[in-house]
């Protein structure tokens, strides 16, 4: 009696995110599981990426949302610091908010498109390079 064994699939795919699904990379997903987003250092301003999809690479991708009707987004993590600032004689301590190097799990709700693009808030940054790594 032979055992059966599932043969795993992983690939990592570099990833563009914009302000609207025309600026963001197409993500080929149809072969694939599961996903996670690894995102570089984005800018303070990002606070949620939105899960884009279609059936055809070429065609309108539309807004994905879950079985309740919400949007399938990611909230990013955002880390507060503070720094000291000088200005003329005045020193003054001020919270800065930051984003942080995470990786975050592709929601549920985009499992059954075969391509997606994501799309950010606010402009990601050039400090933020982004992959998705997906496992079938």
């Amino acid at each position: 009696m032979s055992e059966i064994h599932i043969r795993r699939r992983t690939r990592q795919q570099a990833v563009v995110i914009g302000t609207a699904a025309s600026e963001s990379s197409t993500l080929r997903v149809d072969d694939m599981a599961g996903g996670i987003l690894h995102l570089g250092s984005p800018s303070s301003a990002v606070t949620a990426i939105s899960i884009f999809g279609s059936h055809e690479a070429a065609t309108d991708f539309r807004e994905v949302r879950d079985d309740s009707g919400a949007p399938a987004t990611i909230r990013v993590a955002r880390q507060q610091g503070t720094a000291v600032g000088t200005i003329g004689t005045t020193t003054a301590v001020v919270n800065v908010f930051t984003g942080m190097s995470n990786a975050y799990a592709l929601p549920d709700a985009v499992h059954g498109l075969p391509f997606l693009r994501l799309v950010a808030d606010a402009d990601v940054g050039t400090a933020a390079e982004s992959s998705v790594s997906l496992k079938s």
